[in-house]
């Protein structure tokens, strides 16, 4: 069972990073620690259409007596509008015959934003298709999900469960109700709540998970989640909290750790021991990258309570398709304020047949939108700088503001730069600190100033300066990265001090 879960989960992980333009999985290899020894588990191979997107993921097992891969799972894609999935096959191996057998298939039916209206689950029974589930998601006048029905089609169709989402104004899920259908009563009986709270940039702080009491005909606590952010909105921590009487207490917390680069390097889970009111490691994910910066291979492992050391448990390796790969080397790409508009830099070495850049513009760091493009040079191995300009980057109606860059080749083959992003500053000021309070990393954002040279000056609420550093402020779209985690609790002033004057704010470090 331990085998098919870690194949699930690896055909789950690579259709994920496939379905990224640029980061096409060729092979996934599958390990598990056994005598001191890694043993070959399970792989996975995908293949690509002519659009470079995935096609085909076969899983495999490894059988240790014939020194071979055994055929077991084989999912087909099938896609609709560009790349969203209209149909996934799912196929068994039928040794005896060395075929294939019909086994689930899934059909996605869109509206015309190509949001998922229906979901439909056939399973293969008797030679021929037969409907199994069915879930109608139902959407506002601005586009958010408010419902999600599910029903049973099999052998009978009934009403299954029911979701329905009250949103923010900002389009973020106030909070997420479960219901089930109740046959007897005919009616939508309550089982579950979650409710989310947000920071300013919209990531979520806090979730709280009810339990509908029905001998009490009330809501009662069941878990609590908590979840803290670096200063790029990369996640750091998960708090698990469970309702205990008549509080909360600690249950399991997951801490991520990143290089210096941005790459996450390791996923660490802890439980919480009551006995010693201390956190307990349980499992943790080790990640390396390849020179390109793709994920290169997995290592996870199991704490050992006896000898108090980390066990190897499983191992996932990637290789990576060269047939679907860009001819371009993008060596940065950067987002800054230049007074009320966004300026955007991007430098690029290597182009080969490269035909265009659309700059894509978004609030959340999810859903994009194209704002426009630039042509290409298309063929050159010099260091090439590139430059647009967001004008209506305050339309967004957000303090923060995320962009990045779709590259596309001449042939139509594609990829994603990273995500940079900008803070605005309300009301044209020019000059503003987040996150506040702050833990780690301290961001000041300021426009150009009229001359050249300035300093950033840090003071505690004595008076006595912590931090100081000098600038150029005539270069506009600033955003200073300033570390803070060395200084004490307390209150702090920043001091933005240049030919224009000293503009200055006030800071909490908790």
């Amino acid at each position: 069972m331990k085998h098919l879960l870690l194949a699930i989960f690896c055909l789950a992980f690579t259709a994920s990073i496939s379905a990224q333009p640029g980061f096409k999985v060729d092979t996934l290899v599958s390990e598990t620690w056994t005598n001191n020894n890694w043993r070959l588990d399970t792989r996975i191979v995908n293949t690509y259409d002519n659009d470079c997107q995935l096609f085909t993921s076969l899983i495999q097992s490894w059988n240790a007596a014939s020194s071979s891969w055994v055929n077991q799972a084989l999912t087909t894609y099938t896609y609709t509008g560009g790349d969203h999935i209209s149909v996934t096959l799912s196929q068994s191996w039928n040794s005896g015959a060395s075929s294939w057998d019909n086994l689930q298939r899934t059909t996605n039916t869109y509206n015309g934003s190509f949001q998922v209206t229906i979901t439909l689950v056939e399973f293969w029974l008797t030679n021929a298709w037969q409907s199994f589930s069915r879930t109608t998601n139902t959407y506002d006048g601005s586009g958010y999900l408010i419902t999600t029905l599910g029903e049973s089609l099999f052998p009978v169709q009934v009403n299954s469960t029911l979701t329905t989402y009250t949103n923010n104004p900002d389009g973020t899920v106030n909070q997420q109700l479960e219901q089930a259908w109740n046959a007897g009563t005919l009616a939508w009986d309550n089982t579950a709540r979650n409710t989310y709270t947000y920071n300013a940039d919209k990531s979520v702080s806090q979730e709280i998970a009810e339990i509908w009491n029905s001998g009490t005909m009330a809501w009662e606590n069941a878990d609590r989640y908590t979840y803290t952010y670096d200063g790029s909105g990369r996640p750091l921590t998960s708090l698990t909290e469970v309702w205990l009487a008549s509080d909360w207490v600690n249950s399991e917390l997951s801490t991520n750790t990143y290089d210096g680069s941005g790459y996450l390097i390791n996923g660490l889970d802890q439980n919480w021991d009551t006995g010693s009111n201390l956190w307990v490691n349980n499992t943790q994910s080790n990640l390396t990258y390849d020179g390109q910066g793709r994920l290169f291979q997995i290592v996870s492992q199991i704490w050992d309570t006896n000898s108090s050391v980390w066990g190897n448990d499983t191992r996932a390796t990637l290789n990576y398709t060269t047939s679907c790969t860009l001819p371009l080397k993008l060596l940065d790409f950067t987002a800054a304020l230049s007074g009320k508009n966004v300026l955007l830099n991007w430098t690029t070495v290597t182009e080969i047949n490269t035909k265009y850049f659309d700059i894509e513009r978004s609030k959340d760091a999810t859903r994009f939108e194209k704002i426009g493009s630039v042509n290409a040079s298309g063929n050159s191995t010099q260091k090439l700088n590139y430059q647009f300009t967001d004008a209506n980057a305050i339309s967004v109606g957000a303090g923060k503001v995320f962009y990045r860059l779709k590259m596309v080749d001449q042939d139509g083959k594609f990829t994603y730069s990273k995500i940079d992003f900008v803070v605005l500053t309300p009301d044209g000021r020019s000059f503003s600190i987040f996150p506040n309070p702050v833990k780690d990393q301290l961001f000041l954002v300021f426009n150009g100033q009229s001359n050249g040279q300035g300093s950033v000056r840090i003071t505690d609420q004595f008076g006595k300066q912590v931090y100081t550093q000098q600038i150029n402020s005539q270069q506009t779209g600033n955003r200073l990265n300033i570390n803070v985690s060395t200084l004490k609790s307390g209150v702090y002033y920043v001091q933005l001090i240049t030919a224009d004057g000293v503009k200055s704010a006030k800071f909490v470090k908790p």
